[in-house]
C-alpha cells in the first residue's frame, strides 16, 4: 500500500470540474476548476480493497456543462481510488458514469447514475502504478488521465 498524491489538476475541457474525497476532515468538500484551468493541489488518493471500504475511501469527481438555457448540468461522474483487488495488482483505479441524452435533446443525470464500484476497477488511464506524485488531466472529451509530468 503506497501513497499516491495528485499535486496538480489540469482541466483542458470546456466544463467545470470538481473533486472531493470521502475521507478526512474535509470529506465531501469539493474543489472546483473552471474550464481550461490548472492549479496545484495536494490530494491523496484513498486506498480501498472492498466495496465497504470504497464507500468512505475514494475520490469523487464531477464534470459540469451548460444547457442551452444557461443552467448547469452534470455530464460525468468519476470514482478514483487505489488498492489491490481480485486481480492482485496494486493500482490506481477509476470508474465513471455519464449523463443520458433524452429524445428531446435534454441531458439527464440521476443519483443512481453516479460512478459505480467495481472489483477489479479499471486501471486509471496513464500512470496507474501507486506511489508518487501525479497530475490529473481532464481532457476535452472528459476522459481523465494521471501522469508524472509535474
Amino acid at each position: 500500500m503506497g501513497v499516491t498524491a495528485i499535486k496538480r489538476i489540469r482541466n483542458e475541457s470546456q466544463c467545470r470540474f470538481g473533486i472531493s474525497s470521502t475521507e478526512g476532515w474535509e470529506a465531501g468538500a469539493y474543489t472546483y476548476f473552471g474550464p481550461r484551468s490548472s492549479r496545484s493541489v495536494d490530494i491523496w488518493i484513498p486506498w480501498a480493497t472492498t466495496e465497504d471500504e470504497w464507500e468512505n475511501h475514494r475520490l469523487r469527481a464531477l464534470a459540469y456543462g451548460k444547457r442551452a438555457d444557461g443552467t448547469t448540468v452534470l455530464l460525468r461522474s468519476y470514482a478514483i481510488w487505489q488498492g489491490v483487488q481480485v486481480d492482485r495488482v496494486d493500482r490506481v483505479r477509476c470508474t465513471y458514469a455519464e449523463a443520458t441524452r433524452a429524445a428531446d435533446g435534454s441531458v439527464r443525470y440521476a443519483a443512481s447514475d453516479m460512478a459505480p464500484y467495481a472489483n477489479p476497477g479499471a486501471f486509471i488511464p496513464g500512470v496507474s502504478r501507486v506511489n508518487g506524485d501525479r497530475v490529473l488531466y481532464v481532457h476535452p472529451d472528459l476522459s481523465i488521465e494521471l501522469t508524472t509530468n509535474l
